[in-house]
């Protein structure tokens, strides 16, 4: 399996993307059109939520109608909110060429962080088949 598409999205949340108490990974640079690398966007973006930077918002909202292409990250903890979310909307894809070959056993995980909550009606792909 290459692709991961969940949607398990409460009815809190609307459709559009202005949602109460998230912040948004293109606040912080993130471009969103499936070929820029947006991997330093989303770690400056989770060091505003995971260190309390963001004036109390503790989601991290990847918009509707984007798709952000992400290298190998790690989001590290320990967080100062005892509850951390992703909400994605959006798409997340791997590079279009094989990371596999460097010193990464995987391409996006999470270290030491409780409460973390990942929901959305996003797709996640991985590109399995590229490696």
């Amino acid at each position: 399996m290459n692709k991961l598409g969940f949607c398990i999205e409460g009815s809190v949340h609307k459709a559009n993307n202005k949602c109460h108490g998230f912040i948004s990974v293109t606040s912080f640079g993130a471009v969103g059109d499936g070929k820029t690398d947006d991997t330093k966007a989303f770690l400056n973006a989770w060091k505003a939520v995971c260190k309390g930077a963001s004036r109390g918002k503790t989601q991290l909202l990847l918009p509707l109608g984007k798709t952000f292409m992400l290298k190998p990250l790690t989001f590290e903890g320990p967080c100062k909110s005892s509850s951390i979310a992703f909400l994605i909307r959006g798409n997340l894809v791997a590079p279009g060429y094989s990371w596999h070959a460097g010193n990464y056993l995987a391409w996006i995980s999470f270290d030491s962080i409780n409460g973390l909550v990942i929901t959305g009606c996003g797709t996640v792909n991985g590109r399995g088949s590229v490696w």
